[in-house]
């Protein structure tokens, strides 16, 4: 039983009319709205994609407005600007200020830094990149050290990742 299109259609209207009905409780509604736009978005033409992008963009926007200092908040705020980066390069510069404010914000987060290094990445920026893949890597090295069943360490999966981030900055 797979979800259908309309489905998730319908939970993104329920998502927005409790963004709109509860705004002053906290973020969670914004960034619920903004997920499941940027979710729908993969499977709808070019056109019906990049208004699902902006959808989600504007919502998770608000959500960062609400709460500055919720780092994912910033994190899919650059997700989705990365995604419109596809269709119009300067949202990649975009996505390069969201990643950097969730990196400011959670710099302890590995993972959040190898997707900061994409995005660098996609900017053209291979020395940051190459920074952040070296901090993440530092971090993930302290994680084994300090509790190697952590289940926040890197597994083959984060390995691979690097070894492809390293190759297309260049090392």
């Amino acid at each position: 039983m797979g979800v259908e299109l309309r489905d998730t259609e319908s939970a993104i209207a329920v998502a927005e009319k409790a963004a709109l009905v509860f705004p002053l409780l906290d973020d969670i509604p914004y960034m619920n709205a903004a997920r499941l736009s940027l979710y729908t978005s993969q499977r709808k033409d070019r056109n019906e994609r990049i208004k699902a992008l902006h959808d989600a963009s504007s919502w998770a926007a608000i959500a960062t407005g609400f709460n500055e200092h919720n780092s994912s908040a910033w994190r899919l705020l650059g997700q989705i600007h990365r995604e419109l980066g596809r269709f119009d390069k300067g949202f990649f510069g975009m996505a390069v200020e969201d990643f950097a404010r969730a990196v400011e914000l959670d710099p302890s987060d590995a993972r959040l830094r190898l997707e900061y290094a994409e995005v660098l990445l996609d900017a053209g920026k291979k020395r940051e990149a190459n920074e952040q893949i070296n901090k993440a890597e530092e971090i993930n090295g302290r994680l084994k050290r300090f509790n190697p069943t952590s289940a926040w360490r890197f597994g083959p999966a984060e390995g691979e990742l690097i070894e492809q981030l390293r190759q297309k900055a260049g090392r």
